[in-house]
């Protein structure tokens, strides 16, 4: 297995458990935290469209939002500004307070 696929895979399964409501909250958190440090189109679309779902709990939101902002600030390839408009209030004061600090 080359590195590529076992970081496919790793990411696949972390998609996975953030998306899984029956999943442990804990769990579901660090998923989020462990995907902002992965640079894929699919696994950002993936953080913003559940940063975006009002259903989701404001602490897996938050971590949504951080993750978001982190893969931001380490690229910077995409518009933060649409995102920031799109996503929930925790996602949103989660992103704001990332690129804050910076």
């Amino acid at each position: 297995m080359t590195d590529d696929d076992s970081q496919s895979s790793h990411a696949g399964f972390l998609l996975t458990v953030l998306a899984d409501k029956d999943e442990d909250a804990c769990l579901r958190e660090n998923a989020a935290v462990y995907l902002g440090h992965m640079d894929d189109p699919m696994i950002l679309a993936a953080l913003i469209c559940l940063a975006s779902d009002a259903d989701q709990y404001d602490r897996l939101l938050e971590r949504c939002g951080n993750a978001i902002a982190e893969t931001w600030d380490r690229n910077r390839d995409f518009d933060i500004r649409p995102v920031i408009d799109q996503v929930t209030e925790p996602a949103r004061e989660a992103i704001r307070g990332w690129l804050n600090s910076k």
